[in-house]
């Protein structure tokens, strides 16, 4: 396995990871399970973020966690049914993702 981070000067503009193994099947196997890991795991997940940029350069400077109060459900306002639709759409699927995957669901949102 190896990583290379970006390098816009050299024209790559994203990191990469590369791995090399003898079945192709282990390999797809490997990466899903490392996608994974990284959606269970990012320190990003549940925050709101932003960034800086850098003055020396295209790519971001720095990152800010901002702190952020609960918000309720009986704090949201919605016209009547949305919440219930937004609901629907993001923890049902959440809740019957192994079943959607099955049945070859794709479970990305908002590309």
């Amino acid at each position: 396995m190896l990583l290379r981070q970006a390098h816009p000067q050299y024209g790559r503009t994203q990191a990469t990871l590369e791995v090399l193994g003898v079945a192709a099947q282990t390999m797809d196997a490997f990466i899903e399970e490392f996608r994974s890991g990284l959606r269970e795991h990012s320190i990003f997940r549940g925050h709101v973020i932003s960034f800086t940029a850098s003055d020396d350069s295209d790519s971001a400077a720095g990152i800010t966690f901002h702190r952020r109060r609960p918000v309720s459900a009986h704090d949201v306002v919605l016209p009547d049914g949305t919440l219930d639709r937004i609901e629907a759409q993001v923890l049902e699927v959440g809740r019957y993702s192994a079943q959607l995957l099955e049945h070859g669901a794709h479970l990305k949102r908002g590309e």
